[in-house]
């Protein structure tokens, strides 16, 4: 690679300004006539004058030939109201005058023409077929009725808009022997099955029912039965088996050996009773378990997870980062296998990715060269020479 340094820079100026001097030096302009002066002194001239100033007369159209360009003919006085036309002449387009148009009857059909103008007050009349401006018939209508179209009245657009959108005029069958709602029921009784598809009215059997009894120690069960009523205020607790509503409690057993238990407990009077419990171990870095208060004190002092966000990079953040893994003596005896994004090698022989030195990198499909070593030398005088031609 070449650079021009100070000499070459002087060099070059010079051959510019030489090839500008070859060019025009001066100008002047008399009428239509410019006087230029090149860079060997010598003058030259140029006349801007245009010669061609004669003109043929403009050549009409035939049905056979072509017209031809030219000066148009000049028209005539009167006649400022007419065209120029393809034939050369000057002429009033024709169909320009039109008749009245002519109404139709029941026999005969109408022309073409100028309709006629509306008299004054005709504004809101319309033109028949017949050529006349008149008011249309038939804009008064009566209110419908079952027989006879017309206009909604207002009782029936009250009663459509009081019935209910998918409504219809069904009448639920009461019969017997059918598959919907029987008739003759009475107060108190209830709707119960008879036969497939089919129900009858009769009274509601089972509605009495015993207390529930809790199961006792040893063997003895409870039974079915109306389950106690919860006291005021016993809205979060649960029914035990004992019959008692009571509630469930967590509490420390045994701390210094990093253990909790939970413990079911019914409220009876002032006292709470334990029935069971569940003891738990505290976790380990090998089993599961509670966490002990230590640890809970110990990870309240590690930093949030937003500030370790915004603190440190994480490892799928740090990613293609280039990674030098040595030097190869030629482009061929770079990895075809196992190479991972970001391996660099460099490469001492010339080859098609550039001059002795060059390192390559891989992208995930293919080596990239990231640059080679050059040397840069000042341009030669000979070599402007070549260059400036």
């Amino acid at each position: 690679m070449a650079y021009l340094d100070n000499n070459g820079v002087t060099y070059l100026w010079n051959k510019i300004k030489a090839l500008f001097n070859k060019g025009i030096t001066n100008l002047s302009v008399n009428g239509r006539t410019i006087t230029f002066t090149k860079g060997d002194g010598t003058t030259e001239t140029i006349n801007t004058q245009d010669t061609n100033t004669t003109y043929g007369n403009f050549k009409g159209a035939t049905a056979s030939a072509d017209g031809g360009s030219g000066l148009v003919p000049a028209p005539t006085k009167g006649n400022e109201g007419k065209y120029l036309k393809a034939d050369g002449t000057w002429g009033t387009p024709a169909n320009t005058t039109y008749a009245d148009m002519k109404g139709a009857t029941s026999s005969t059909a109408g022309t073409h023409g100028l309709v006629p103008a509306p008299a004054a007050g005709k504004q809101s009349q319309y033109l028949r077929g017949d050529g006349t401006w008149a008011t249309p018939t038939n804009t008064t209508y009566s209110d419908a009725t079952q027989s006879a179209h017309g206009l909604m009245s207002v009782d029936d657009k009250k009663k459509l808009d009081g019935i209910a959108s998918g409504a219809n005029n069904y009448v639920h069958p009461t019969s017997s022997g059918n598959k919907h709602i029987p008739s003759g029921g009475s107060a108190g009784q209830i709707l119960r099955w008879s036969a497939d598809g089919t129900a009858i009215w009769g009274a509601d059997n089972d509605t009495t029912y015993s207390d529930f009894k809790a199961a006792a120690s040893g063997d003895a069960m409870g039974t079915h039965g109306l389950v106690p009523a919860p006291a005021a205020g016993h809205e979060t607790m649960v029914l035990f088996g004992s019959g008692y509503w009571g509630s469930l409690q967590t509490r420390a057993y045994n701390p210094s050996a990093d253990k909790c238990g939970f413990w079911i407990t019914r409220d009876e009077g002032e006292a709470a009773v334990d029935l069971c419990g569940f003891v738990f171990s505290g976790a380990t870095s090998s089993a599961a378990g509670v966490m002990s208060a230590t640890d809970k004190s110990k990870l309240d002092a590690l930093p949030t997870n937003a500030t370790l966000s915004s603190t440190y990079a994480k490892k799928s953040e740090i990613t293609n980062m280039y990674k030098y893994c040595g030097s190869v003596a030629s482009s061929d005896k770079l990895p075809t296998t196992g190479q991972r994004v970001g391996d660099v090698y460099n490469i001492e022989a010339a080859s098609k990715y550039g001059g002795a030195g060059m390192n390559v990198a891989w992208n995930g499909t293919a080596w990239d060269p990231l640059g080679e070593i050059f040397t840069i030398t000042a341009i030669t005088n000979a070599q402007i020479d070549a260059i400036c031609v």
